[in-house]
């Protein structure tokens, strides 16, 4: 579809999240814990069910694990053939172990009782229409969700989707024969990206220009909003780092740790190491960070320095037209 020649386009795009279900034996998971959003790794949210609804006597307790989108997309399968694959086994083990570290559990002492894994293949929006709900007046058709939202304060959030049912309903209730929202293009809407992580706030997108990314010596933020500058040169994601030359045996959890030991703690929002279709590393990995200043700092504390052996390229990541999730 048309993009109308402005940022965003007709694509909508959602992500994948991993949900697993587990039943802990009573006693080995933290007895304090109810929820909270763990950043780092492949694990992005972790619940303990059974602190608003104690466990029955004799029983474990039940927790749900939520993972980044970016593990997700990495480890993405047919939702239809999950169950019973080695794929299941592969997923459910790496978010065993993402939990055991965020709550400082030791490798392997947690055994489920036992464990449920479901793929959300269409999760939460990346993108968002930007107006606040569609209405087809021919067909009495309308739209309303999360993903409707003139602007980015609300998009992919719950008071989102109650502000888009009720602005549909405020519009059906005073002029129910006009449409809305269907246009696409220069003098319609559109799909703007989302630049916020699962767990995270939503924002605006915030790009930095070519002089200000250079190799990210500078980092500072271009415009934001719908993109920001102009002139058409390329542009970069203020928050997110492509990493070249990574030492293949290097996993997530050491890269960022190496990152945060120069951009500061829990600077890291996703890490995900580039693997080919064997499994293996190829060297390469894309990072998140909470700030646009964090991330020009590991640029400019980690680009051209030697780890195992290589040399890490280490720059922000330059954003191509039609992505933005």
């Amino acid at each position: 579809l048309p993009g109308g020649g402005r940022e965003g386009g007709g694509v909508f795009t959602l992500n994948s999240v991993y949900s697993l279900a587990f039943e802990a034996p009573a006693g080995v998971m933290p007895s304090d814990f109810d929820a909270a959003e763990v950043r780092g790794g492949p694990l992005r949210w972790l619940a303990n069910n059974a602190a608003k609804y104690a466990p029955a006597d004799g029983g474990g307790e039940v927790w749900t694990a939520l993972s980044t989108g970016a593990f997700g997309k990495a480890h993405k399968v047919p939702q239809e053939q999950l169950a019973g694959t080695e794929a299941e086994a592969e997923v459910t083990a790496k978010l065993l172990r993402a939990v055991e570290a965020a709550v400082g559990l030791e490798p392997e002492a947690l055994k489920p009782l036992r464990t449920r894994l479901q793929l959300w293949g269409a999760a939460l929006p990346l993108c968002r229409w930007d107006d606040p709900y569609v209405w087809d007046a021919e067909h009495r058709i309308g739209i309303a969700g999360d993903w409707c939202a003139a602007s980015a304060e609300h998009a992919a959030t719950v008071e989102g989707a109650f502000l888009s049912g009720e602005a549909l309903a405020n519009h059906l209730a005073a002029t129910p024969a006009q449409p809305a929202g269907l246009s696409l293009g220069a003098d319609g809407g559109r799909f703007v990206p989302i630049e916020g992580a699962f767990g995270g706030a939503p924002g605006q997108p915030s790009w930095v220009q070519p002089a200000e990314a250079g190799g990210g010596r500078g980092g500072g933020r271009g415009g934001g909003g719908r993109g920001g500058g102009g002139g058409g040169g390329k542009r970069y994601f203020a928050q997110r780092l492509f990493v070249h030359n990574l030492p293949y045996e290097w996993g997530e959890a050491r890269l960022v740790d190496e990152i945060e030991a120069c951009a500061g703690r829990r600077s890291v929002s996703a890490a995900q190491v580039l693997t080919s279709a064997d499994g293996l590393s190829r060297g390469m990995a894309k990072v998140r960070m909470e700030t646009a200043e964090a991330a020009s700092e590991a640029v400019r504390s980690l680009d051209g320095k030697t780890l195992g052996g290589r040399a890490l390229r280490v720059s922000l990541e330059e954003r191509r037209d039609g992505g933005g999730g």
